[in-house]
């Protein structure tokens, strides 16, 4: 069985440059962010500061591939109705997933309505 992960942790996940993943008009991101048939990867704060997993998401995806750094918290994924899972891969001891898998385009837009943006790059 799968480990969900506790209601007061935050969750962090990259916005790339694609057009689709961002709403250049409100400058926040698009539910299509977090629609995957497999699961939408997360990584978990623990025991890190955001200039750290900004860093360590930089040294995984390359600088040049990030347009922004949204926050969630695992509250607001199970008030939206969707589980966190424990999910840790090699070389990402923080990797998660919110489930259900095939998030539907509601329960994608609360999740897109409810994160924050914690870091955006100066590259258009």
């Amino acid at each position: 069985m799968r480990e969900q992960i506790s209601e007061n942790e935050h969750l962090y996940r990259k916005v790339s440059h694609k057009p689709l993943f961002w709403k250049p008009e409100i400058n926040r991101p698009s539910s299509a962010l977090f629609k995957d048939s497999n699961g939408v990867s997360v990584d978990r704060k623990m025991d890190r500061e955001i200039p750290e997993i900004i860093s360590f998401m930089e040294t995984t995806f390359g600088k040049d591939d990030i347009k922004a750094v949204v926050q969630l918290s695992v509250e607001d994924c199970s008030e939206i109705g969707v589980v966190v899972y424990k999910d840790p891969i090699e070389n990402n001891p923080y990797h998660a997933e919110i489930h259900p898998p095939d998030l539907k385009k509601p329960l994608a837009k609360k999740l897109a309505k409810a994160c924050v943006v914690v870091y955006q790059s100066d590259c258009p």
